[in-house]
This record gives structure tokens, sequence and C-alpha cells, in this order.
């Protein structure tokens, strides 16, 4: 948010993104609260009404969870930054078609594609796009020389079982050399 011009670039980059899914979305969608700025910048650029939702219905006044104008049956397009487990935004997508609207997309800046994830979206027959992946970004720094390829191998041995990885990590480090005095 803090680099106006890299910020412009990436929100051409997610507009031709959508452009070339072949998709023409009505509304354009963030989750709150990261997900509000880069679908604001997205729907300026695309002249689209945007909408937000909270992670919970309000308490008081309308108690309404998405906020904007949505039409029923609208197509909308949500946008995330970030992409881990999913919750986050299939709780929101799960929102946006109890308020009426349709999502099959959700395009956001990066996804650390644990298989979890890719399946949650695959069950709710949403299409998930991202800019980048985990996958690119440990394979540039190997490239640029900033991470080992040893330190890669870990990273995707995480990203296969992030909940089992430490035990795996475990296993292939070397075991310590006892020194007796």
């Amino acid at each position: 948010m803090g680099y106006p011009l890299k910020r412009k670039e990436i929100t051409i980059y997610m507009a031709t993104l959508i452009k070339e899914i072949g998709i023409e979305p009505e509304v354009i969608a963030g989750t709150s609260t990261a997900g509000i700025p880069p679908a604001a910048w997205l729907a300026e650029l695309l002249n689209l009404p945007m909408i937000y939702v909270r992670a919970e219905k309000k308490e008081h006044g309308k108690r309404k969870q998405v906020e904007g104008l949505l039409k029923k049956g609208a197509d909308v397009v949500l946008v995330e930054d970030l992409i881990s487990t999913g919750k986050s935004s299939l709780s929101t997508i799960d929102a946006i078609r109890e308020a009426g609207g349709k999502v099959n997309t959700c395009v956001a800046f990066f996804s650390y594609g644990l298989s979890d994830s890719e399946i949650a979206y695959k069950k709710r027959k949403v299409s998930l796009y991202t800019l980048t992946s985990l996958d690119v970004l440990v394979d540039m720094a190997e490239k640029m020389k900033l991470i080992a390829p040893r330190e890669n191998s870990m990273v995707l041995l995480w990203q296969k079982d992030p909940w089992g990885w430490e035990k795996e990590i475990k296993k292939l480090q070397k075991p310590e050399r006892k020194v007796e005095y």
C-alpha cells in the first residue's frame, strides 16, 4: 500500500488476469480487512462497483455482513491478498452467495499452494487464480542465491504438510555429535 506505482502495477496485473481468464464480473468484492484496498483499486480500474464482506454480521443496525450494492444474481470476483488455508475467503464467498451474489472466481496476490485449500475451493466450485505462489517465490529465491537448494526443499516440504512438517524436518536433520570430555 505504501508504494503507489507498485500498487498500480499490481492492480493492472490483476485486471489483466481477469481479462485473460475470460470473465466479466459485475462486482468486485474484498475480504475484510486485507482484501478491501486491492478490491477498491481493482474496482476503480475496471469501473465496477465494489462490496466488502465482514468476518461476521454486525450486531447492530441492519446486521449486514456484506456492505455495498449487491444485486441478486450479480457475478462477483473476490479479491484476496493472501491464500493460506482459504478459510477466510471461502467464508466470504459463502456470505456473498447467501446475499444473492454469484461467486465462481477468487483472485489473489499470493498463495501458499496448500493442498487443503485447493481441495476446499474445488468443493465450493470456485476457481482460484493468483499472481504468484510459494513455488515461484522459493524457486526465484534459489536462483537469486537468497536461499540454498536445501532450504528450497525444506519450504516445499512444509507446503506439502504444514502440520506434520516439523517431524519430517527432524528426520532430515543430522544428528548432533556428542563430545565427551
